[in-house]
């Protein structure tokens, strides 16, 4: 078990949710964890500070056994609270907490499928369950689907951007919702209609960025966090207004200021506002950057048991991420895999691009971020895990491949990259936001 303190600020639960959580173990079937003492504390006042004034009452979505409740209920004194949820055991622990309080009380109610009344709602509050298609099941994925009840449904279904949208639609105009999420959903692709979709319908935006710290670990989650608030606009204003936090657990370490959005396709953080200006050329108008490698399924072992002949023809080497090593080499003794048999017995589960991958055609390989930016060049055939992105100039120009290689290892390059867009991995659209310098006439 994972000590209850972070490296900042800590992330000790409160005394009823230990409780609650030695008795009902991890949530990671329904994908909802706990929310720490000074998560639930901060989220409650960046609630208020959203609102002009005490709402008469607070919805908190995905109630649990109260953390999130426990918080607002000190923070605004008067006002009523109803905790939704569809776990009966929760359900039964948030009554108990509350029992001497009757300005709380809860329902159980399934928000996805059964979502409060439009506009009705002036305040929200929520650690949403953080759960994918393939949890949630076939069939109850189809009725999400099938409801109607949901603008944007693009990408991989989860749960966390179903509970943002139904805040949204349940939220009277100038009533303000403030929502921890993982921090995917504020720069990768799959969510960009969700922003979209906040941009239209919210005034104010705000993103606090939790730095430092993994709050969930201690539960079996190491995903990091941020806070996400957010004001519905009202009908005659125009624009929406940004503010980027970072936090530390204790204190606000940096500050943006509200300022007007600009033409930015992700949530900010502070280093991506600071970074310096970037001179040249948009990188696809040279390059082209393919992201299509490769996962294989299981067994592909046994079949290079079972037919070794047919096996040892037409090799090539595989490279992941970890075959790339920092200072741009490639680990010596890649593997060797019969690619076009296991094509042939279909044993892939995503293909890459052969032609390409397969060819002498000079090209960078470029692996996920660490310290820096791992990258190296090479003709040899060679064909990339999902983990490797595969940069090739589109008229083969050696020089211009290497100007490149220098430039993404340059620091400016890196802070762009991997602190402006925080993710475990480096995507395709992330590195076509970069300018590439122009080279010499």
């Amino acid at each position: 078990m994972v000590s209850n303190k972070s490296k900042q600020g800590g992330a000790r639960l409160h005394e009823d949710d230990r409780a609650y959580l030695d008795a009902n173990k991890l949530w990671k079937d329904n994908g909802q964890f706990l929310t720490p003492e000074v998560i639930a504390n901060r989220l409650a006042l960046e609630l208020k500070e959203l609102l002009d004034n005490n709402p008469e009452e607070i919805v908190d979505f995905g109630c649990g056994p109260g953390s999130l409740t426990q918080a607002i209920r000190d923070v605004f004194p008067d006002s009523m609270i109803t905790g939704y949820d569809i776990d009966n055991d929760a359900l039964r622990s948030f009554d108990r907490r509350f029992s001497s309080d009757d300005r709380i009380h809860s329902e159980d109610r399934n928000l996805l499928l059964e979502p409060l009344e439009a506009e009705s709602t002036l305040a929200i509050i929520s650690n949403p369950p953080y759960l994918l298609s393939r949890r949630l099941g076939k069939k109850m994925t189809k009725r999400l689907r099938d409801s109607g009840h949901f603008p944007v449904m693009s990408g991989k279904l989860n749960t966390f951007s179903l509970f943002i949208q139904s805040a949204l639609k349940a939220m009277s105009p100038g009533a303000a919702a403030a929502f921890v999420v993982p921090i995917g959903i504020a720069n990768l692709d799959d969510h960009h209609p969700l922003r979209e979709l906040l941009m239209k319908m919210c005034d104010y935006i705000r993103i606090t960025w939790c730095v430092d710290s993994i709050y969930f670990a201690e539960q079996g989650a190491s995903v990091e966090v941020l806070l996400l608030s957010f004001r519905k606009r009202a009908p005659a204003s125009t624009g929406t207004k940004l503010r980027v936090l970072e936090w530390d657990g204790r204190k606000v370490q940096s500050d943006s200021g509200v300022f007007r959005s600009k033409d930015f396709k992700v949530f900010p953080t502070q280093a991506l506002l600071d970074a310096e200006k970037q001179e040249g050329v948009p990188i696809k108008k040279e390059f082209k950057i393919v992201a299509r490698g490769f996962n294989w399924r299981e067994g592909w072992e046994l079949l290079q048991e079972q037919d070794p002949e047919s096996w040892a023809e037409e090799l090539l080497p595989i490279v992941r991420g970890s075959d790339i090593q920092v200072d741009g080499k490639l680990r010596s003794g890649l593997i060797k895999i019969n690619y076009d048999m296991l094509k042939k017995r279909g044993m892939f589960s995503r293909t890459c691009d052969f032609d390409l991958h397969s060819s002498t055609r000079p090209r960078l390989l470029l692996a996920d971020i660490t310290s820096k930016i791992k990258v190296t060049y090479t003709t040899k055939p060679i064909l990339p895990m999902n983990s490797v992105k595969v940069i090739f100039h589109k008229e083969n120009n050696v020089d211009r491949l290497q100007d490149l290689l220098d430039y993404l290892g340059e620091e400016t390059t890196f802070k762009r990259l991997k602190k402006g867009r925080p993710n475990l991995h480096l995507t395709k659209s992330n590195l076509e936001t970069l300018l590439v310098p122009i080279g010499d006439a």
